[in-house]
């Protein structure tokens, strides 16, 4: 087995395989059969570690961003979303010092965990911090989310989570979380009418020269076809997440549905976009199929792609100044601190409210119903709220009650961009969402002094409205401010 004789633990042993292969790889390039050659020797070490130890099964490990760097990948039903009870910030991992005194004292003594150890992190370059020594297993390496001061785990014990618990963490399952999907959908041959863009009056934005220039728009959705005639010319930002939460190696962009790339362009599309000039970075987190053949993600993947658009689409530190969010999920009390602190931090969430309004008030879902997000509804082309556009009050709760929607946008019939250069119809709160986050990039690209001042933008837009006219669906709990209207821009 050669020099893999002098690891002793399965971290250190994966890790210098990993590191092996890539050699074995290199010294393959332009030989016939050297990579078979490459892969034989790769089990044979590890048959040869197998014996040495008496393990039967090696854990299956994954890529964190740093190259040469691993990380037990955990069951995507058992991985954990661990929220610390701290804000503390420092230059490296937030909260190190009193993360690590909590973790340290909370874990049981049969798993030692030092989940923010800064020696680990690989100068500093490592997300992925955590070390852990749980029997014959060392090197374990969970994702920190500096963003949302949490981290993606493994499974660990019942113990300690309940002692993470008691000691003031948060401690959430990665369950799935559900996109808010189009209540119908149809490909259309051509291009059709933007009517859209007309009802909420666009063209006195471009006639005062708003594009959306210099503003990034993020979205949380099933991916983009980047090379739709919408995008041309626009450079797409792009990230896979898998269920787990980690990055796929994917760099090349994709829909792994169809519903991301009508969204974004329904923000940021050379025609169909309220905002033709502003960048898109799409986290793809909603890539996964259930059994209804629904487009679904996972509360990791979620959080992961709230944190990259946060401090990572952009590089160097730099995140995106508007989220658009068309997910769904109940409501958690911890989950909305997350995202109120996101908020805070100066990123607005623009997010649709829900299309289950025919069942009546109160079935909409978050982020929609925080009261920190602004919520969009549905209004079709005669400005009447649309059946399933979702209302109810927003959350956490006050009193006296406020109620969510905040504003509605054309989401009935909308046309915009399909994977494979097609065009198509699509129905749904999620149409009229990004059409409201559009409108924000362009009060940001107005009044720079609106970036990163999520509070205000709200206001700017709620500004840019238009009363609904009377219908039985256009009540004012249905409808918010009313409708988007940029006549006064």
């Amino acid at each position: 087995m050669g020099k893999s004789r002098d690891f002793g633990d399965v971290g250190a042993f994966l890790l210098k395989l990993d590191r092996q292969m890539f050699t074995w790889k290199r010294r393959a390039t332009g030989h016939r059969g050297a990579k078979r050659h490459a892969r034989e020797l790769r089990r044979r070490w590890i048959r040869g570690y197998k014996r040495k130890t008496g393990m039967t099964r090696l854990p299956q490990v994954a890529r964190t961003q740093s190259i040469g760097d691993l990380w037990f990948k955990p069951d995507v039903e058992r991985a954990l979303l661990v929220l610390m009870p701290t804000r503390e910030r420092t230059n490296g991992p937030v909260g190190r010092k009193a993360a690590k005194a909590l973790l340290y004292e909370s874990t049981s003594i049969s798993l030692g965990v030092d989940l923010l150890n800064a020696a680990n992190s690989g100068g500093g370059a490592i997300p992925a911090v955590a070390e852990a020594q749980f029997g014959a297993f060392t090197q374990m390496r969970g994702i920190y989310l500096s963003a949302l001061d949490a981290m993606i785990l493994p499974a660990l014990p019942d113990e300690t989570i309940a002692n993470l618990k008691e000691a003031g963490a948060v401690v959430l399952q990665n369950e799935v979380v559900m996109q808010i999907a189009p209540t119908e959908e149809h490909s259309v041959s051509g291009n059709t009418d933007d009517w859209h863009l007309d009802a909420i009056v666009v063209s006195a934005a471009r006639r005062k020269g708003l594009t959306g220039r210099g503003v990034t728009i993020g979205f949380l959705d099933t991916g983009i076809d980047a090379d739709h005639p919408e995008f041309a010319g626009k450079q797409v930002i792009f990230q896979d997440f898998a269920p787990d939460g980690s990055k796929k190696s994917r760099s090349e962009a994709k829909d792994y549905g169809t519903h991301g790339t009508h969204v974004a362009a329904l923000s940021a599309g050379r025609s169909k976009g309220v905002a033709p000039d502003a960048q898109i970075a799409m986290a793809s987190v909603l890539n996964t199929r259930d059994s209804r053949q629904r487009m679904v993600g996972y509360r990791n993947q979620v959080a992961a792609g709230l944190n990259w658009l946060a401090v990572e689409a952009l590089g160097s530190g730099e995140g995106v100044d508007i989220v658009n969010a068309s997910l769904g999920q109940n409501y958690v009390r911890e989950e909305y601190e997350v995202a109120r602190n996101y908020v805070d931090s100066g990123i607005l969430i623009v997010a649709a409210i829900g299309n289950d309004g025919g069942r009546g008030e109160g079935n909409h879902s978050a982020p929609g119903m925080y009261e920190c997000a602004l919520a969009v509804g549905a209004v079709d082309r005669h400005h009447t709220i649309a059946d399933f556009s979702d209302w109810g009050p927003a959350m956490p709760a006050s009193q006296p009650a406020v109620y969510k929607p905040d504003l509605v946008a054309p989401g009935v019939q909308v046309s915009s961009a399909l994977p494979g250069g097609r065009y198509g119809l699509m129905s749904g709160t999620s149409m009229a969402c990004p059409i409201v986050a559009g409108v924000a990039a362009l009060a940001i690209e107005q009044d720079d002094s609106l970036r990163g001042e999520p509070k205000g933008l709200i206001r700017r837009i709620q500004e840019l409205t238009a009363s609904l006219p009377s219908a039985p669906n256009n009540l004012p709990m249905r409808g918010g401010r009313g409708r988007l209207h940029l006549a006064s821009i």
